[in-house]
């Protein structure tokens, strides 16, 4: 039992440096990038179809 203790201990002490790290710093930063493009993306759309369908057209009378 103290053998697991001993090795969670010496893990957390040192972890391992793989060599997926950059990979997955990249990935992470990409799809970071994406979703906040999309999400401002689709903020800016509907910001401008709100105020298109809310305007009356000119020249023509709402009734």
């Amino acid at each position: 039992m103290e053998t697991i203790f001993d090795d969670i201990a010496n893990a957390l002490r040192e972890p391992r440096q793989d060599a997926w790290r950059p990979v997955r710093a990249f990935a992470l930063d990409l799809a970071d990038k994406l979703f906040l493009g999309l999400a401002m993306g689709l903020g800016v759309l509907a910001s401008e179809w709100r105020s298109r369908v809310s305007r009356p057209r000119s020249g023509k009378t709402m009734r």
